[in-house]
């Protein structure tokens, strides 16, 4: 094998290698954009624990809530409401994203569950305006409400 065969060779491993070392790279930088998001993430949660903890009422809490959910999350838009005895229900904050935001200029009054609704509501909703997914059909005064407010 000639000195000039051998250099070649040298030179197919050593650009294998910086291919191989540039991937590597790219990953770790990948990961690190990741961490750097769940470590966003976690204070976040941490700063609306903090608020939550010191703030005795519930309207508050819940606004908090909602802003930090559109912080986290791609979510447009938050609806918080307070259940008020065993049938009564009340939105008390409303929060959007921008250019999201509803016409309405205050929450609507609250109103009274039906039977099979207030649990119902016990389970995480995600509204979608995606076609084929349908709204739950026992959650209409709540579906009414969000309407209402956005």
């Amino acid at each position: 094998m000639s000195t000039l065969e051998a250099l070649q060779e040298q030179n197919l491993a050593l650009s294998a290698q910086l291919r191989q070392l540039v991937k590597t790279e790219s990953r770790l930088y990948r990961t690190q954009r990741q961490l750097d998001e769940q470590l966003k993430r976690i204070n976040t949660l941490n700063q609306f624990a903090l608020g939550a903890s010191r703030a005795a009422d519930p309207t508050q809490i819940l606004a908090q809530a909602a802003d930090t959910l559109l912080q986290l999350f791609p979510f447009e838009q938050a609806l918080g409401l307070v259940c008020a005895g065993a049938t009564a229900i009340r939105p008390v904050a409303a929060r959007a994203v921008p250019g999201r935001e509803g016409p309405a200029a205050e929450l609507p009054p609250g109103f009274e569950l039906g039977t099979g609704e207030r649990s119902a509501l016990g389970q995480p909703i995600l509204f979608t305006d995606l076609p084929g997914i349908a709204r739950p059909a026992p959650l209409a005064p709540f579906i009414a409400a969000c309407d209402a407010v956005f």
